[in-house]
């Protein structure tokens, strides 16, 4: 079952202003507020914002009494938030126990002899932890350690490292140096020599001799003015021709 958050109030003007204050905090439909209204219809109106029916029953009992109750299905996340703005506006102690519908079932009837038991963060007040809007680094604060929003940069400043956001001159920027770690060793840079590899072992780049198989052997490139011996249309079969095979064409 989703947590739901239910307060009582004294007055409507009451819960009226909770309502409003939970307005940033809430979606649409998320809060119902139940006022003056007779005992089945406030549970209705409760059940149907996702309270067990058994509970919905008791909190109508005390609105059909003159109170006034809020009801909010908080997204995830907003349960504590919202939580303690329906407890700040000093609801009703009305000793009213949030009762499951197997509950109501074996007794016919919801209890009204304890107190709501309503946390927002079940586990949490289970074994008295603090809620996440309570503190948001638990672990930084137990081991003394320094959250990311007090220093967004630790490993720079343990190291004395210069941020990007920092007032970089243009010693710094990436413009002027833009090879600084070749510069540093004192390597060259590509375009200083584009064939670092070529001129270390004097082999000839593939610009100076596009063709070097065809320059070491002799051979004609196919972009030379080459005068073709025979074209197709003189010799449609040379090899037929060469190996004295008839051709399709050939009249038998």
């Amino acid at each position: 079952m989703p947590v739901i958050v239910t307060r009582l109030y004294d007055s409507e003007d009451k819960a009226r202003q909770v309502e409003s204050e939970l307005a940033p905090h809430t979606l649409s439909g998320q809060v119902t507020v139940v006022t003056q209204a007779d005992g089945d219809s406030a549970r209705q109106a409760l059940a149907a914002n996702g309270m067990s029916n058994a509970s919905a029953k008791a909190y109508a009992e005390a609105v059909s009494q003159g109170r006034s109750a809020v009801s909010v299905a908080p997204s995830f996340g907003y349960a504590g938030r919202v939580t303690r703005i329906m407890d700040a506006a000093g609801p009703v102690d009305t000793h009213i126990v949030d009762v499951p519908d197997e509950d109501l079932g074996r007794s016919g009837s919801a209890s009204a002899t304890a107190r709501v038991e309503d946390p927002a963060a079940p586990v949490s007040a289970r074994f008295g932890w603090p809620v996440l809007l309570d503190d948001p680094a638990p672990a930084s604060r137990k081991f003394g350690w320094r959250v990311l929003l007090d220093d967004p940069a630790p490993l720079s400043r343990l190291l004395g490292w210069r941020t990007l956001s920092a007032n970089q001159d243009a010693r710094a920027s990436l413009s002027p140096d833009p090879a600084p770690l070749s510069r540093r060793l004192g390597w060259r840079l590509l375009l200083n020599d584009p064939t670092p590899v070529s001129d270390r072992f004097g082999w000839r780049v593939l610009k100076d001799d596009p063709t070097p198989a065809s320059t070491k052997f002799g051979w004609r490139t196919l972009s030379e003015n080459q005068q073709p011996r025979t074209s197709l249309l003189h010799d449609p079969a040379p090899l037929s021709r060469l190996l004295g095979l008839p051709v399709l064409l050939r009249s038998r």
